[in-house]
């Protein structure tokens, strides 16, 4: 039992506490030991969480326990790259968690630091890369290939032969066609149906998705 700390900067505390009490049966289990804050509003919700656990809310990150595994859960691409160096830098590993009402098939990698929320489901032949998050009913299909920090909200669909970036990120219910590449750092909007290729570092929206146009 590996005790653990959350790093919470949004409301998906709880979703990664139900993780963690639910964990799939391959996966390592943990024990949360406390909460550490690491968004930039008001921590009341982080706060009540932590009463609830009745585990500490820690005022510096520098206050975990030295064996403990860390958690991110939320927060933009940049607040998780900060927090997972200094992570690091500490000595700590971030935890890797999969709960258990998961469908993980055939030769799917799973990289280190990821989190895979309740629902998911990839088929067979996939590989997600380090610090991903995997959010409620996310599909993944066969060969699909996803890069280090990609986020899936909720109900995205990756169709299968797959490809995304590092740091991209497919808001909720968007469905990714079969063999489509989204490069590095690019955004998918909600409910987009994503047909064709999307370079790095943009924003497409639409069924069919195309470029967000920039304000004139």
């Amino acid at each position: 039992m590996h005790p653990l700390i959350i790093a919470a900067s949004s409301g998906a505390v709880s979703e990664v506490v139900g993780v963690v009490q639910d964990p799939a049966d391959s996966a390592p289990r943990h024990q949360i030991v406390g909460l550490f804050y690491a968004g930039n509003q008001d921590d009341t919700l982080v706060a009540d969480i932590a009463s609830r656990l009745g585990v500490p809310l820690l005022a510096e990150l520098s206050d975990a326990p030295a064996d403990a595994q860390i958690a991110i859960s939320g927060g933009g691409h940049q607040d998780r790259l900060r927090l997972i160096d200094e992570i690091t830098r500490r000595g700590h590993r971030v935890a890797t968690l999969i709960h258990g009402d998961t469908t993980v098939g055939p030769w799917v990698d799973i990289g280190v630091g990821s989190l895979v929320f309740a629902g998911v489901r990839i088929t067979g032949n996939v590989t997600v890369g380090a610090y991903n998050q995997l959010h409620t009913g996310a599909v993944l299909s066969h060969d699909d290939v996803l890069g280090d920090h990609v986020v899936l909200s909720p109900s995205v669909t990756l169709c299968g032969g797959v490809t995304i970036g590092d740091r991209a990120t497919v808001f909720a219910g968007a469905t990714v066609m079969p063999g489509v590449t989204i490069g590095a750092g690019a955004t998918v909007g909600a409910g987009a149906l994503v047909n064709k290729d999307v370079a790095p570092d943009t924003t497409v929206v639409g069924v069919p998705a195309r470029p967000l146009a920039s304000p004139s």
